[in-house]
């Protein structure tokens, strides 16, 4: 077949309009797809609190075995501490009616509490120096009782234990922490774990009542407590003024467990109370992930990562509940979830905030669409060439006949 005819096949064949509505088809779908396409390449960053709905808090649920991760924490521009000394990673105050007990996988008692023991002439060998599980927990309020170490509960007021987490001395932030709930709790009964990467930690522990007796001890339910490193064991129930600091190395996890007094509620009407809260206030973060516990490898169930060039994300508090783990933060972020973005380019919201730019983007989609609609359904003028005129040097002479 020549050129020719080929050509003229072909202009046939493009007269018909069921051709040209299936070009026309195609080329529409092109372009839908083609939309599609930049939308997932555009991801947009988000108010993490002003979005609908919030991606705050982050929740970690123990029945899924998730677990919370702060990227690389860091003190606000602003903040009372210096490079030397990072200052506290987070705190809890303590409240009244709940007694705290904490758990650590391998930790070693610090050297002021060692130095501290060596004068207790009651002990007949000191802690072990090495890191060793060590266990700091509420005594029985009756077996103090029946000794006439405590008075009765309502007596004297019940004693707080607050908690104060911070890196060594002389060491930075940790690179990641992570928290995550180990245990099915109740409204009474709470607990969740922590472990750091990249630092070591402190933990100060210090139990107090806030009005002693007469005699300055230190007396209420809750004050006196058991401390146990290792196979070595304190040999009386102690209460003191000093806090405890126990050494965390990096890689090594701790808990701890809230627990209300028996009979004593201080909540009306709620299923759960908020015994822990991350106070150490101005706290930043670059990221914070959501993870399935034991597989730090795969991609994270929910990340909300600090945009490039803007300021870090901040941390506000952590809420242990029954069943989960909460962080709350704020700040500008790109959002995953299980390795895709929630929020990329729209075509409507993006005419919203830049309504000149809507209006070339409209005029340029109202010509292509008009464009389309020549192509489909604007009947093909065939127009013929004009025959060309002979020069009058090849024109025959007309010639007349006279009668």
């Amino acid at each position: 077949m020549s050129a020719d005819t080929r050509k003229q096949v072909t202009g046939v064949s493009w007269l018909k309009v069921l051709i040209r509505i299936l070009v026309v088809v195609l080329l529409l779908a092109g372009a839908i797809f083609l939309q599609h396409r930049l939308a997932s390449f555009f991801p947009l960053s988000v108010e993490v609190e002003k979005s609908t709905p919030p991606f705050t808090p982050a929740r970690a649920a123990f029945i899924k075995r998730e677990e919370l991760v702060v990227d690389h924490p860091s003190q606000q521009v602003g903040g009372s501490s210096s490079a030397n000394t990072p200052g506290v990673l987070f705190s809890h105050r303590g409240k009244d009616f709940i007694t705290v007990e904490a758990h650590f996988e391998s930790a070693r008692l610090g050297k002021d509490i060692v130095d501290l023991l060596r004068h207790d002439s009651e002990l007949k060998r000191l802690p072990p120096e090495d890191r060793q599980q060590i266990s700091y927990t509420t005594a029985e309020d009756e077996t103090l009782t029946s000794r006439g170490t405590v008075k009765p509960p309502g007596q004297e007021e019940p004693c707080r234990t607050s908690i104060q987490v911070s890196p060594t001395q002389g060491t930075q932030l940790p690179t990641y922490v992570h928290f995550y709930p180990v245990e099915l709790g109740s409204d009474r009964h709470l607990v969740f774990e922590v472990k750091a990467e990249g630092s070591d930690l402190e933990v100060e522990l210090l139990t107090r009542n806030s009005t002693p007796n007469s005699s300055g001890e230190i007396q209420g339910p809750g004050c006196r407590k058991a401390l146990s490193v290792g196979d070595w064991t304190y040999p009386n129930p102690f209460s003191s003024p000093l806090p405890l600091h126990i050494v965390v190395p990096a890689g090594t996890s701790f808990g701890f467990t809230f627990t209300a007094f028996r009979d004593k509620t201080p909540w009306s009407g709620e299923s759960s109370y908020e015994p822990f809260e991350l106070e150490a206030s101005p706290l930043s973060a670059s990221a914070v992930r959501k993870l399935t516990q034991g597989s730090p490898s795969t991609a994270p169930l929910f990340s909300a990562s600090a945009v490039e060039g803007a300021p870090p994300l901040v941390l506000k508090h952590l809420v242990v509940r029954p069943d989960e783990v909460q962080l709350d933060f704020s700040g500008k972020a790109m959002v995953q979830e299980s390795g895709k973005y929630v929020v990329t380019f729209d075509l409507w919201e993006f005419t919203k905030e830049y309504p000149l730019y809507a209006i070339i983007i409209s005029t340029l989609i109202t010509a292509f669409l008009n464009w389309l609609w020549k192509i489909a359904f604007r009947s093909r003028r065939v127009e013929q060439e004009p025959k060309k005129r002979g020069t009058g040097r090849n024109k025959k002479p007309k010639i007349s006949v006279v009668p």
